[in-house]
């Protein structure tokens, strides 16, 4: 991989932002927070590399028939990200007798990620018509985690017995 043009890998650097407020009343609360994750040299690996020349150019096969190789890949920091979402929590709780209690919980969780800038290539990939870092890898990273999870509980509270019941949502994601 170093004689295609890659570098030592470099520790990620997160820049982590967020904001948020709670409302509280005797049997009420809500939670809300704003958060943005922005990535700088995110850790990705590179789509197969091969030694055809119509889609990587006359330099990529002589590397690889340099190192007795058909084809390659490597890890390297190639991209930046961005990840914006916000986490709302919603709870009521209330007597249902003197002993026991009923709490209700509602919390959803959304986010969105997507490249910020530019993929940076090794300059020897600049006459290659395949991207080195392709579209499965970006679509990894910024489409198969879910963007949407929502939890909606109810725990019923006594002094013998505390139950819960929780129910689980994942939104779209694809994988």
């Amino acid at each position: 991989s170093k004689a295609l043009g890659a570098t030592e890998l470099k520790p990620e650097e997160t820049v982590h932002f967020s904001i948020g407020s709670t409302f509280n009343l005797p049997s009420f609360v809500c939670q809300f927070s704003y958060f943005v994750i922005d990535v700088k040299d995110r850790i990705v690996i590179s789509d197969n590399i091969t030694s055809d020349p119509e889609i990587f150019g006359d330099d990529i096969p002589e590397i690889l028939d340099l190192h007795n190789s058909s084809g390659a890949r490597f890890i390297t920091n190639a991209i930046d990200t961005l990840t914006r979402g916000y986490d709302l929590s919603l709870q009521y709780q209330f007597r249902l007798n003197r002993s026991a209690s009923m709490r209700i919980f509602l919390e959803h969780h959304h986010n969105r990620t997507k490249l910020n800038g530019e993929i940076r290539l090794p300059s020897v990939f600049e006459n290659a018509e395949n991207p080195l870092i392709g579209a499965n890898e970006i679509y990894r990273i910024t489409e198969m985690q879910p963007k949407d999870v929502t939890h909606l509980g109810f725990k019923f509270l006594s002094p013998r017995i505390t139950a819960q019941l929780r129910l689980l949502r994942y939104g779209p994601h694809y994988g």
